[in-house]
């Protein structure tokens, strides 16, 4: 059932003249009783009585009457949900580990917010692997996580960075000032790690492992910015994704130890759920994290 066709038919019970009805809609009369047959036609009963250039409604048009007028005010209704859709609204539930969130995500809230004041995240922070169970089972809508390139088939990965991996220090450490420094040299120093469960720590370990060297911590910190805060007072060194430290090296704050030997390269990746519909609050945040880049 054509929609015009009903708003026609609505106009010509209102105004009872299909001459006056084409004038208002701009149409041509033929046009008018074209689409009135069209509709008379699939419904199998005439709408109008038809005497001379006047018109007026049957009785089975009369009882079609309101059944028209519930059909475009549900079309009308339908329209505002999608003009409600345009506008962004609802919620978001967000997983990201944290050296992401401070560093990559927190920075672009102020502009989201600023461009979606209707959008309501609820973020979690945990480690990669968890973040990824967590979106299979459906309790997030989006994941940013880091750590070496995840190929998963129930999931689909829509960003993905190269991340490097450094050995930062306190621009006064004596291993900053060399132009490279063998990595044995570096493993001796006294260490500030995140958990054990920090995926860049256990990689850590692992090379640290082939050179015959076990990583014993000086202090454990599950927050990247508080390892920061004390590699620049110097009290030892660290080893983070160098996004979390790239300002501070910019502003001479902090320096990376240029190490001899390669590290492994690590990607953050973005993800949601193949089987998830893509929501207008997680097409927000997929466009504004993939124009930082």
């Amino acid at each position: 059932m054509e929609l015009r066709n009903v708003k026609t038919f609505l106009k010509a019970a209102e105004l009872d003249n299909f001459a006056k009805v084409a004038q208002e809609l701009g149409y041509a009369p033929s046009t008018v009783s074209t689409q009135i047959q069209q509709l008379e036609e699939e419904l199998g009963f005439p709408l109008f009585n038809r005497i001379n250039r006047k018109v007026n409604l049957t009785t089975k048009g009369l009882e079609f009457l309101p059944y028209a007028e519930e059909i475009v005010k549900t079309i009308k209704q339908v329209q505002l949900l999608k003009d409600k859709q345009r506008e962004v609204q609802g919620y978001l539930h967000f997983g990201v580990v944290e050296s992401l969130f401070s560093s990559v995500i927190l920075p672009l809230l102020p502009e989201f917010t600023k461009q979606y004041p209707k959008v309501k995240i609820l973020f979690k922070s945990a480690t990669t692997a968890d973040l990824l169970e967590s979106l299979k089972q459906g309790d997030q809508d989006l994941i940013f996580g880091i750590g070496k390139r995840i190929v998963d088939k129930e999931c689909r990965c829509i960003y993905a960075n190269p991340e490097r991996l450094v050995f930062v220090a306190s621009p006064d450490n004596e291993l900053t000032g060399h132009e490279v420094v063998p990595l044995n040299t570096v493993l001796t120093q006294p260490m500030i790690m995140p958990e054990r469960d920090s995926i860049y720590r256990r990689v850590l370990e692992e090379t640290a492992a082939d050179k015959g060297h076990l990583i014993d911590p000086l202090f454990t910190i599950d927050n990247s910015n508080f390892i920061i805060r004390l590699v620049q007072r110097g009290v030892g060194i660290s080893f983070l994704p160098e996004y979390v430290v790239h300002d501070r090296v910019i502003k001479g704050s902090i320096a990376i130890i240029n190490v001899q030997e390669s590290l492994p390269q690590f990607w953050s990746q973005l993800f949601y759920h193949k089987r998830k519909w893509v929501s207008p609050p997680m097409e927000a945040m997929i466009n504004i994290i993939c124009r930082r880049w």
